[in-house]
């Protein structure tokens, strides 16, 4: 039997002597969200940008509560895969926003059209040309030397399995400062423009609760910590992780659509049992890819770390089971943000919903890593006592 994670009730913060504050805030943000300062930016994904105010007819306005009565929306879309996934080509163009789609994963023949997209950027070799197996229990799978896709929906064990081989990808060479490394991340785009749910989203403002509950399994990792040929957890790790954007969807506001904070729950960290918080900038934005860099997004990315759902991390076949409100980590993730004069054109919460989301692998060690995950849901729950 696979062993399972302690799952705490509620956030538990670290003590504020482990994680010294970096500035102050508005409402002085609890200790444990301090940035880590052995830790230089591991940026996040390119995945989705966040769209500007040309797409706002397709976006609701923002800044007013839609919501008097009481309200609950599941904001993950088509949470099992059943209407297959979109695939990404492998090069993601400037800033890693001009993938091309190569085409539709499908567990079985729907007609329904996908609402998840399959990231695969900075690997060798697509998994567009792959020819699915069919495994015992009915889930697809999409595998080359570089990664593999399980599709699983309606089955057990999981919905989603994504794995990467990094070892193959850098033919056993770990990645130099600032270049690219491979990504296997699921995305996709909610109360954002074009998001399936762009006009019916409330904003944190209108919600009483946002509830994460997903079951994660790390199925196996294998990685190569060679100091003597250059390894150094600055610049390399796998990580399994997942990523929401809070974002200002404000039409009549100014940071409408360019004005969005990561916000992040690990899973897996191969440096650290117990995964700590960080608070840090993905990038700058201005990296030159003619000399082989890696753009970021320049925008600000809070993980929480380990702490506010397990007493430590995941090992290999470990399960880690979480539902637990995450809305006050989100408003903190947000405060945190605004005090360091960072998109604060409005620090009003009715102008933020959940942009998006992805979920997976970022690996810029030398790893062969697979993980997979089953009943992701995130419920927004209100109206807001008060409102």
């Amino acid at each position: 039997m696979a062993p399972t994670l302690t799952l705490l009730a509620t956030p538990m913060r670290a003590p504020p002597a482990a994680l010294p504050e970096r500035g102050a805030s508005k409402r002085t943000p609890s200790a444990w969200f301090a940035a880590v300062p052995v830790l230089p930016a591991l940026a996040l994904a390119f995945t989705f940008e966040a769209q500007g105010a040309e797409h706002a007819g397709s976006a609701a306005a923002g800044g007013e509560s839609n919501f008097q009565a009481p309200f609950s929306i599941e904001l993950i879309g088509d949470p099992r895969g059943e209407r297959g996934v979109k695939l990404r080509s492998v090069n993601p163009g400037p800033a890693g926003y001009g993938a091309r789609e190569e085409g539709i994963l499908r567990g079985q023949d729907q007609g329904a059209a996908p609402i998840w997209t399959l990231m695969q950027a900075y690997s060798k070799a697509s998994l567009a040309s792959v020819e699915p197996l069919t495994l015992p229990g009915g889930q697809k799978k999409w595998t080359n030397a570089y990664k593999e896709f399980i599709l699983g929906h309606g089955t057990p064990d999981a919905d989603f399995v994504l794995g990467v081989n990094s070892i193959e990808e850098y033919g056993s060479q770990y990645r130099r400062a600032k270049a690219p490394w491979p990504h296997l991340l699921l995305e996709q785009t909610i109360c954002a423009p074009g998001g399936h749910a762009s006009e019916a989203g409330p904003s944190l403002a209108d919600c009483q609760a946002m509830t994460l509950r997903v079951s994660v399994q790390l199925r196996s990792a294998r990685n190569l910590h060679e100091r003597d040929r250059g390894y150094s957890e600055g610049l390399h790790a796998a990580q399994f992780q997942l990523y929401f954007t809070l974002q200002n969807l404000n039409r009549q506001s100014p940071g409408y659509g360019k004005d969005y904070v990561w916000f992040g729950v690990p899973f897996y960290d191969d440096r650290h049992p117990v995964i700590p918080p960080t608070s840090m900038r993905d990038g700058t934005g201005q990296e030159d890819e003619s000399k082989g860099e890696k753009r970021g997004t320049g925008r600000f990315i809070h993980s929480v770390g380990t702490r506010p759902f397990a007493d430590r991390g995941l090992v290999p076949g470990a399960r880690l089971g979480i539902q637990t409100n995450i809305l006050p980590l989100m408003v903190e993730a947000l405060e945190r943000t605004w005090s360091r004069g960072v998109c604060n054109s409005s620090t009003n919460l009715a102008d933020y919903k959940i942009g998006g989301m992805n979920i997976g692998w970022e690996v810029p060690g030398l790893s062969a890593v697979s993980a997979q995950f089953k009943d992701l849901s995130l419920k927004a729950t209100g109206p807001k006592a008060g409102k």
